[in-house]
C-alpha cells in the first residue's frame, strides 16, 4: 500500500485496523486463474467480459439443465422448476435474493433496477486484441466468493465445455474452439492439459481475505487506475462522477452484501444503515479529487432475457484522491480484489491502487 507523508501542521490519526469496516476480515474468496489455447481462430470483441460470461454461463446451463433449450426461448421458465433451489447455474448466474435476507429488500417497491451481487467475479483479458490464431493463448480469472467457491469444479468443467462449443463469433463455422491448458489457485495447479490433477483440492484452503494489519502509517494521497469500466450508483441512479464518498458508498454496499449473502456475516443492515454510516460518509466527503483523467466508455451486450442489446459502459482512466485516506485502506484494498459497482460478473469494476503521485 502506498504511503505519503503527513501534511504540515496536521497530526496523524491513530490507525485502528478495520475500525469502520469490521466485517471485511470475514469475507473470503478463491481465485481461479485460467489459461486457454486457441484450437481454431478466435474472433472476440475488444472488451471480452460479456463474451466470456455469456459463453461460460451457457455452457454451465447446458450441463445443469435438461430444459436449457426451452430456457433460451423462455428465460423465466426457471421460476417453475422444482430443482431451482439446488441449481448451480441459477445460484451463480441468476442469483435470487434469499427470503430472509435484508440485502436489497424492498427494492421492488421502489421500482429500482437492482441486481443481486453474484458469488463470482469475472476478470477477462484486458487486451483489446480481437483475433487469435490457433496455438495462441489467453488468460483470465474467476473469483468465487464465500459459499460460491464450492462450485469451482463446475466452473472448470463449464470452461472446458465452452472450448468444445466455441467462444466468440462464427462458432457455427467451426471457429472459437480452444483447449483448457491449466487452472491455478493460489499457486496450486488444479487442472492441467485437460486432466484434473488435484483430486484433493479444497477451495477453503486457498481462500484469500483482507488482513487486519494492511497498513500502520497515515496515507493522504492515493492513485487508482480504473482498469475496466466502473459503474457507480448514486441515490439509486447511475452516477456520473467519481467522488470519493460515492466510491466508498458503493464499495461498502457491495462488500457488505457479499459478506451477508455468501460468507454468513449478517452485516448488510449494520453496514448500510448502522450508526457509523453517517460518520463514515462525512469522513469520505473530506477526501477530494486532486486529479482525474477519466473517460466514459460504452460497450454493448445482448441480453437473452430482455431480447435486446444493452449498454455495458462506465468510467475508465486514472484518478488521484487527496485527504485522510487511512481509515479507508481496508475497504479500498478489498475492492481491489472484489471490484466495485455493478455488473462485476461481466468484469466491470476492476481497479488497482498504483501508488503516490509526486
Amino acid at each position: 500500500m502506498p504511503r505519503a507523508s503527513v501534511p504540515e501542521n496536521r497530526q496523524p490519526e491513530m490507525f485502528v485496523p478495520n475500525r469502520n469496516f469490521p466485517y471485511l476480515s470475514g469475507i473470503r474468496w478463491a481465485t481461479l486463474d485460467f489459461s486457454i489455447r486457441a484450437r481454431t481462430r478466435l474472433e472476440l470483441p475488444p472488451y471480452k467480459g460479456s463474451t466470456f460470461r455469456g459463453g461460460i454461463g451457457a455452457a454451465l446451463g447446458q450441463m445443469c439443465c435438461p430444459f436449457w433449450g426451452d430456457k433460451v426461448k423462455k428465460p423465466h421458465i426457471c421460476k417453475k422448476c422444482p430443482k431451482k433451489k439446488t441449481c448451480i447455474y441459477l445460484f451463480l448466474f441468476e442469483t435470487p435474493r434469499p427470503p430472509d435476507s435484508l440485502v436489497l429488500k424492498g427494492s421492488e417497491k421502489k421500482n429500482e433496477v437492482e441486481e443481486m451481487p453474484h458469488p463470482f467475479i469475472l476478470e477477462p483479458p484486458l487486451e483489446e486484441r480481437t483475433s487469435y490464431l490457433p496455438g495462441e493463448t489467453l488468460t483470465f480469472s474467476i473469483v468465487l466468493v464465500g459459499s460460491g467457491a464450492k462450485y469451482w469444479n463446475s466452473i472448470v468443467q463449464a470452461v472446458k465445455k465452452l472450448g468444445q462449443i466455441g467462444l466468440g463469433k462464427n462458432c457455427s463455422r467451426g471457429l472459437g474452439r480452444f483447449d483448457l491448458i491449466s487452472v491455478v489457485s493460489q499457486g496450486q495447479k488444479i487442472y492441467d492439459d485437460n486432466v484434473r490433477v488435484s483430486n484433493s483440492f479444497a477451495p477453503e484452503n486457498c481462500m484469500s481475505s483482507i488482513p487486519t494489519d494492511i497498513d500502520s502509517k497515515p496515507i493522504y494521497r492515493l492513485v487508482l487506475e480504473l482498469l475496466t469500466p466502473i459503474r457507480l450508483q448514486y441515490q439509486g441512479r447511475l452516477g456520473i462522477h467519481a467522488e470519493f464518498s460515492i466510491m466508498v458508498t458503493n464499495l461498502q454496499r457491495r462488500l457488505s452484501s457479499l459478506g451477508d449473502l455468501y460468507c454468513g456475516l449478517g452485516c448488510w443492515g449494520s453496514a448500510t444503515d448502522g450508526p457509523d454510516r453517517k460518520k463514515i460518509l462525512a469522513e469520505a466527503k473530506e477526501v477530494k479529487i486532486e486529479k482525474a483523467a477519466l473517460s466514459w466508455v460504452d460497450y454493448e451486450r445482448y441480453s437473452q432475457r430482455q431480447e435486446k442489446r444493452l449498454k455495458l459502459g462506465g468510467f475508465k482512466g486514472r484518478i488521484t484522491y487527496r485527504g485522510n485516506l487511512t481509515p479507508f485502506c481496508p475497504l479500498l484494498k478489498a475492492g481491489e480484489h472484489l471490484h466495485v459497482g455493478r455488473m462485476t460478473s461481466f468484469g466491470l469494476g476492476k481497479y488497482a491502487i498504483i501508488g503516490e503521485v509526486d
